[in-house]
């Protein structure tokens, strides 16, 4: 089952990139060893013999259950395959149309999370956060929208807006397998797995001088068939440092390491740099950086790093297996956008990313089919080029289809051609508003010379008229002279 809460999360997770706000992380002295009352209590408790008291918990509360649904996943195997065997099992229990709580156990149905989510202003959050226990809680963490909160050895993770707030209660997740896992990290590569991944950038952020506060569960999030869509865990640390790592689909694994002050965030980024990572190019507003197979992108106007592995430049195979699907037509588009200042540049990232035509702003991807050429054009706002941003040879209708689909939500427009000799089909992609203008110039030049066109036919055919009124006019007076000699002839032969 596909957790109702996957949204909601992965919104969490994309708050990595939205912490804006001038807020310095908060942290308190006091050191609580009483164990979890409220709600928290229910964690490590049997998820099918709890119901009742739990039920009994919430009708105290003035809490009263109007829906149950029930569900489960499964393990998945090396490949993120489903097996038959079950990972986790889950309840959520509904409460109206404000209230949710999601309760998650593993195989042994041991309950590990509870998620909430309640729809309310301020006040009402606060008095529903008293009711199941966690309002009064030691607060340890204050980022922007986020507050966490722990008791003894259990968080409450809070984000807060407005209207809504979701809280996510758990036992603080131990790291000690990570730290076991990890190696050099610059010899971090496409082949570690999550641990060693994760424990050496663990090690790594500490170095930028902060100290991990609390880390979550690993979420994986399936697709509607159960299928692997992705798999990510969020770690929090002192003076505002989050960072947040995923697994993709492809298996490869990419961190955003994000600090809310932009000056702690300078400091923090010269110790995660060190003398490791060196400057390869300018990446929009950011800047490229690589040792070995590591890259980094810094964006420092954003406060935050960007930190993933790729296979060796030269190793063809390892680049096409990463780069097994084709980028989307957003993605495509935001790589040229970021090069549209420094495009000399853009053939380093594309061969440091995907199999490149050397030294030029080619890029190819194999299959079946055929493959898809996928070409990158600058300096094309004039007249010759009409704004011509991307150009795609492809043989898969499906994947240019999906493609066109996209156009209009990234301001571009397209144009399908014919090669000639050619087997594959192109598509052409330009910049809407270059396009548009060229298009409109074009339109009206069209327009006034086929006005003129007509014009000039119209005078002509006017012409031919008059011309054809003299010709018979002249034609008639030649008669007329004719028809009197004949007249005239006729009479004096007649005498």
């Amino acid at each position: 089952m596909k957790s109702n809460f996957t949204l909601l999360t992965l919104f969490l997770v994309a708050s990595t990139m939205m912490f804006a706000q001038k807020k310095t992380a908060k942290t308190t002295s006091a050191k609580s060893t009483t164990a979890a009352t409220g709600i928290a209590s229910y964690l490590g408790k049997d998820i099918d013999n709890t119901m009742l008291s739990l039920n009994d918990f919430l009708i105290a509360k003035k809490l009263n259950v109007t829906k149950l649904d029930e569900g489960f996943t499964n393990v998945l195997d090396e490949n993120y395959i489903p097996t038959k065997e079950i990972e986790t099992y889950s309840k959520t229990l509904y409460i109206g149309d404000e209230i949710y709580i999601e309760l998650i156990s593993n195989a042994d149905k041991k309950i590990k999370t509870i998620n909430i989510s309640f729809v309310g202003k301020k006040e009402a959050q606060n008095k529903f956060s008293t009711d199941i226990g966690t309002q009064a809680w030691e607060t340890i963490l204050t980022q922007s929208d986020i507050i966490i909160k722990k008791k003894a050895n259990t968080r409450a993770l809070f984000f807060r807006s407005e209207g809504y707030m979701f809280i996510t209660v758990e036992d603080s997740f131990s790291t000690k397998e990570y730290t076991a896992a990890q190696v050099p990290f610059d010899s971090l590569n496409v082949n570690h797995s999550w641990n060693q991944y994760v424990g050496t950038l663990l090690q790594k952020t500490v170095q930028g001088t902060t100290k991990l506060l609390h880390a979550t569960d690993k979420k994986i999030n399936l697709e509607d068939n159960q299928s692997f869509q992705n798999m990510y865990q969020e770690f929090y640390f002192t003076n505002g440092v989050k960072m947040s790592v995923y697994q993709e689909k492809n298996k490869h694994i990419v961190a955003y390491i994000n600090v809310q002050n932009p000056v702690v965030y300078g400091t923090f980024k010269r110790n995660f740099i060190k003398k490791e990572l060196k400057p390869r190019y300018k990446f929009g507003e950011g800047t490229m950086y690589r040792t070995q197979n590591v890259m980094m992108l810094d964006n420092t106007p954003q406060n935050y790093l960007k930190v993933y592995s790729l296979p060796a430049v030269d190793d063809i195979v390892a680049k096409s297996k990463l780069n097994s699907e084709i980028p989307s037509l957003h993605v495509l588009d935001h790589y040229y956008n970021s090069f549209e200042n420094n495009p000399s540049e853009l053939p380093l990232f594309l061969n440091d990313h995907f199999v490149s035509i050397e030294n030029s702003n080619r890029i190819i991807f194999s299959n079946p089919e055929g493959d898809t050429t996928i070409g990158f054009y600058y300096n094309t706002k004039n007249s010759d080029y009409w704004g011509l941003k991307l150009v795609i040879d492809y043989f898969d209708e499906n994947y240019i289809s999906k493609m066109k689909e996209e156009a209009e939500d990234n301001d571009l427009v397209y144009s399908d051609f014919t090669v000639n000799g050619a087997k594959f089909q192109r598509t052409q992609f330009y910049d809407k508003t270059t396009y548009t203008a060229y298009k409109t110039g074009n339109d009206i030049k069209q327009q006034a010379d086929k006005i003129a066109q007509q014009k000039r036919e119209a005078e002509e055919l006017k012409q031919q008229i008059e011309d054809d009124k003299r010709k018979a006019q002249r034609n008639a007076e030649w008669q007329g002279v004719i028809n009197q000699a004949t007249s005239d002839l006729i009479k004096i032969f007649g005498k």
